[in-house]
């Protein structure tokens, strides 16, 4: 999973946003020759919860950045993928518009995959120039930013 920028007031006044790779994500190719990532998720300026001892609640957010804020992402997305299948919403797109079934692992990847957005470029953040212009199946973004409104009827 590849980390892309983030959406709204947690970006940097000159990051570009969430059509941007950030500079820091691992990307391909792998050691074996294969393209990666599979696709991307916002990774970049993420709030996460963190310890904190002088809270009463011991509990208290930060902004972190990496391809660890941008994997539960993804994963989030797939867990509702497997229940959009197993709730019947398909193939007309509601609760119970078909048989439910267990979408196996194969099927949510391709879910995941099919509904990659094209980003723009990568860009150094915080505040970096753009480094490098992306293309779908690249080793910089693959399959893109993952969009499950562009790959499952609602």
């Amino acid at each position: 999973v590849g980390a892309s920028q983030s959406y709204g007031s947690a970006i940097k006044s000159d990051d570009l946003g969430p059509s941007y790779m950030a500079s820091f994500s691992a990307r391909g190719p792998t050691a074996d020759g294969r393209i990666a990532p599979d696709v991307v998720a916002p990774g970049y300026m993420i709030n996460s919860a963190i310890s904190d001892p002088t809270s009463s609640t011991n509990c208290a957010f930060a902004k972190w950045a990496g391809t660890s804020m941008a994997a539960p992402v993804v994963a989030g997305a797939a867990a509702q993928i497997r229940q959009y299948f197993a709730e019947g919403w398909y193939p007309g797109g509601f609760k119970g518009s078909g048989l439910g079934f267990e979408a196996s692992g194969s099927l949510v990847k391709a879910v995941l995959m099919n509904g990659g957005q094209l980003l723009k470029g990568v860009q150094r953040v915080p505040n970096g120039p753009v480094t490098t212009k992306t293309q779908f199946y690249d080793n910089n973004q693959n399959m893109g930013v993952i969009n499950l409104m562009k790959s499952l009827p609602l």
